[in-house]
């Protein structure tokens, strides 16, 4: 190495015979690196993301710098890997899916301008950068993930969250499907003597939860009207209270976002109601149900 010495006896000090350590690439202060888990091997810019692959090659001359503890003069190369003979050659994961994935990838390479490619006098490493003019409305690497997937200057926010809220019912609340009510949850375990109890029952044993939402609004309501079952996708309403079901829809809003496709959720419960019973119903009988 650059110890001043002759050590191989050749004429010449710290030449490139006696330089047994290839140059080290280095990213300069402010830019923040993590390793995805997907990624081995690559270092993956969470502190910036770009609209474009050409913007990031700037990032990456302005930022990325090597040291060598012989040589004076290294050059660096900067490349974007977007065919498959350059994945081969940066030992890349498959850069089609880095592509799908809204990743860019690049291999840098430094080289000791004296000595030439070699293994103790050129070295890479390869970034990936998130890129938003790729952006695939439906990658996984959307949601609470820490990264601002689609680089707008916020990270976990409504444009990234693709998954809607789940709603839950609390433990000890049994549920099943009615044969003639698909698509509705029927509460086997508990019915009541007024939809209005149904309605505090609701309240205290519903829940919703969300990957990026802390706080979510739920409605519980009552259908009621032709105009509430065509809102709610239910059966003949008036076939339900018919058989002595009071029928509720449960909507769940990430109030960050409103209501949408990937930040409001619904399901409808069935619950038996003792003071809208039938005599003739099809369910008295040995059914299983408390009607």
């Amino acid at each position: 190495g650059c110890n001043g010495v002759d050590d191989n006896c050749d004429g010449q000090e710290d030449d490139c015979s006696e330089d047994r350590t290839p140059p080290v690439i280095f990213m300069s202060e402010g830019v923040t690196l993590a390793e995805l888990p997907n990624h081995r091997g690559k270092e993956f810019v969470t502190s910036h993301c770009f609209a474009d692959s050409a913007d990031v090659k700037i990032f990456l001359e302005q930022n990325v710098y090597s040291e060598d503890d012989c040589a004076k003069d290294i050059a660096i190369t900067i490349d974007e890997v977007t065919t498959r003979q350059q994945w081969e050659t940066s030992t890349s994961h498959d850069w089609e899916k880095n592509h799908k994935y809204n990743l860019a990838e690049y291999l840098v390479i430094a080289t000791d301008t004296r000595c030439g490619a070699g293994e103790h006098w050129s070295s890479s490493k390869t970034y990936l950068v998130g890129v938003f003019n790729e952006y695939n409305e439906d990658v996984k690497q959307q949601g609470c993930n820490g990264v601002d997937d689609n680089c707008d200057g916020q990270e976990d926010d409504c444009s990234e969250d693709r998954t809607p809220p789940v709603i839950f019912m609390s433990e000890g609340v049994t549920l099943a499907e009615l044969p003639n009510h698909r698509g509705k949850e029927f509460v086997t375990s508990h019915c009541f003597a007024d939809s209005a109890d149904v309605k505090i029952f609701l309240e205290q044993n519903v829940y919703s939860e969300d990957d990026c939402a802390k706080d979510i609004a739920i409605t519980i309501d009552e259908v009621t009207t032709r105009q509430q079952w065509e809102t709610s996708t239910s059966h003949d309403w008036e076939k339900n209270h018919k058989y002595n079901l009071a029928e509720y829809l449960v909507i769940a809003t990430d109030t960050r976002c409103g209501a949408g496709e990937h930040w409001s959720s619904s399901k409808t419960y069935l619950v038996g109601v003792f003071n809208e019973y039938n005599e003739d119903v099809k369910q008295q009988g040995c059914n299983g149900v408390d009607d």
